[in-house]
């Protein structure tokens, strides 16, 4: 029996990968939560300023809470400021609609919502 059985339902894998086109992508599997949100946090921040152009798939991400989404806007601050671009893709329809909630589909496609 895990010394913390609660944590095995809070599961965050980062996984660093270069696909054939050569862009380095950061794929993430599981819940972005406040459990896992610094993993996801310094994960990323971990590649920030080596590459101008950094991809983070979010398609198998199950669940995005306001830590999650929090970790989200801090990797992409900290990418614009290191002056690298950072592309979140595969969002899940759940992750679309909390942007649009929170008014940040702006802030990550520069589109303007009124």
């Amino acid at each position: 029996m895990a010394a913390n059985p609660l944590a095995t339902s809070w599961p965050l894998a980062v996984d660093f990968r270069i696909p054939a086109d050569g862009t380095p992508t950061v794929l993430c599997r599981g819940r972005l939560i406040s459990e896992t949100s610094e993993l996801f946090r310094s994960e990323v921040k971990k590649l920030v300023g080596r590459n101008h152009l950094l991809v983070v798939d979010l398609s198998q991400v199950t669940y995005v809470d306001s830590s999650g989404l929090g970790a989200i806007i801090a990797v992409y601050v900290s990418a614009k400021r290191a002056g690298d671009e950072l592309r979140f893709i595969n969002l899940s329809e759940r992750l679309k609609d909390l942007l649009r909630i929170t008014r940040l589909t702006a802030f990550f496609d520069g589109s303007r919502q009124d």
